[in-house]
């Protein structure tokens, strides 16, 4: 008989059972690395994967909820949703406490005397310094990052004499790099629930979170603005404050793919358009610029080709420059079109494929070499680029970024997006309108695209 969600809150798996299961997910394990760090590592994902899905529940029956209280969103409250809602949907009790580093201001500390995962599980003396709990650090790590909050989290033994079990799981925030309520410019971002309409601005001399785009049409003045949302909806943003910009505003487009720039849309701007391309990956959250890249280059060209910048687009750029390990290229439209091309065949490569299978960019080309390759060859084809330069170029990204997951696979796993509400249509989706155009054929993309909008609700 099945039951429906709401139906298993009660639900217990009998303790015996468990230490049974994960001793065997250890032992499974152990015969396939090659030594502690690596098993940890193992274990750290296969957590991160349950956090993925209690996390997807808690939406779920949030959403459901009479009450429909609102998720948690500062930073104290999603620890205390770990340390208390987490731990007592996993565990059967809150953790024992939960405390800040007085040594490091981006450090957190939640602590658990008797942990239950190793409570039976007996650990040889030849990997005595093997940690367990490092399967709960990676629930804590992927609550977290689905709430937009980036960390490093790792597991202590730390034992006592009254608690020789007692586990510390350490979490080390990535620092912010830009409070974007107190920088001289503006910042429009997508924010709410999957399916909502919201959006927030965020200026240096208010901020307000309004339902409806519409509701942005009053306010101060706009002379510096970053769009920073998913390029299905940048568009919708910038004509949202339209009527707030300043003659001599400057605007940067930060977006993945080339599908978003409707040139019918934006030429009927005189602001100073900015578009741009980005190896650095980054979210943002309660008005902050969390940077989860540590460091990259900002790409950025006039829209309309010019070979001056407006007096604010200098000091837009100038801010951004000033950042932690950022470089910001000012670079002609040729150059721009070369670096954009090439970070759109990686994203064509990425983005949809690894959400299928729902695996980091570093499992990718074991998943399916074929369709990567054959993605890249039909892009390169598509936008006039060499192969082996375009083939280069991918793999390096696949490599440098082997442990991360793609901003679609957040946005369907994380966020709840339907495929239509995703980058998709303006990364591959633009190749095929392009191929179209030229008459070129290109299997791969189509097949692609066609297998990412029928497993995640297409129209």
């Amino acid at each position: 008989m099945e039951l429906q969600l709401d139906e298993l809150k009660s639900q217990q798996v009998a303790l015996g059972s468990w230490a049974f299961l994960f001793g065997e997910i250890i032992n499974y394990n152990l015969k396939r690395v090659d030594g502690i760090s690596e098993l940890e590592s193992k274990l750290n994902w296969l957590g991160y994967r349950v956090g993925q899905r209690q996390l997807e529940l808690y939406k779920y029956r949030l959403e459901g909820s009479a009450k429909n209280p609102r998720q948690p969103a500062s930073l104290l409250e999603v620890l205390q949703f770990i340390h208390s809602h987490i731990w007592k949907t996993l565990f059967g009790k809150a953790a024992d406490s939960l405390e800040k580093s007085k040594e490091n201001a981006n450090e957190y500390m939640i602590s658990d005397n008797a942990p239950l995962l190793s409570r039976s599980i007996n650990i040889p003396k030849d990997l005595k310094n093997l940690s367990t709990e490092s399967f709960t650090a990676g629930i804590v790590e992927s609550v977290l990052d689905g709430l937009n909050f980036k960390a490093t989290v790792t597991a202590h033994s730390v034992p006592t004499e009254q608690h020789p079990q007692r586990t510390t799981i350490l979490i080390n925030l990535i620092a912010c790099k830009l409070r974007l309520n107190k920088c001289h410019f503006n910042v429009i971002s997508r924010a709410g629930w999957p399916g909502s309409i919201k959006w927030r601005a965020f200026g240096e001399r208010e901020e307000s979170v309004v339902d409806g785009i519409e509701s942005l049409s009053s306010g101060h003045e706009i002379n510096k603005l970053v769009v920073a949302t998913k390029a299905s909806d940048a568009l919708p943003a910038l004509e949202s404050v339209r009527d707030r910009l300043t003659p001599g505003a400057s605007v940067l487009f930060l977006q993945n793919g080339l599908g978003y720039l409707n040139h019918a849309r934006l030429k009927t701007y005189s602001q100073q358009l900015l578009v741009s391309n980005t190896n650095i990956a980054a979210t943002f959250v309660d008005g902050t610029l969390m940077e989860m890249s540590r460091g990259g280059t900002f790409n950025v060209t006039p829209y309309i080709p010019t070979n001056t910048l407006t007096e604010h687009s200098k000091s837009l750029l100038s801010t951004l420059a000033q950042l932690d390990s950022f470089t910001v290229n000012v670079v002609d439209n040729h150059d721009f079109l070369t670096s954009a091309h090439l970070k759109l065949v990686a994203n064509c490569a990425i983005n949809a494929l690894g959400t299928l299978h729902n695996c980091t960019n570093g499992e990718l080309y074991s998943v399916d070499r074929d369709l990567v390759e054959g993605v890249i060859k039909e892009c390169a084809n598509v936008l006039k680029l060499d192969q082996d330069t375009t083939r280069q170029y991918v793999l390096r990204v696949l490599h440098s970024t082997k442990d991360n997951f793609n901003s679609t696979h957040r946005d369907v796993y994380q966020r709840g997006k339907r495929a239509t509400d995703t980058e998709i249509d303006f990364i591959n989706g633009h190749i095929l309108r392009e191929a179209q155009l030229r008459g070129i054929n290109t299997p791969h993309n189509q097949r692609l695209y066609d297998d990412f909008m029928g497993a995640f609700g297409g129209a």
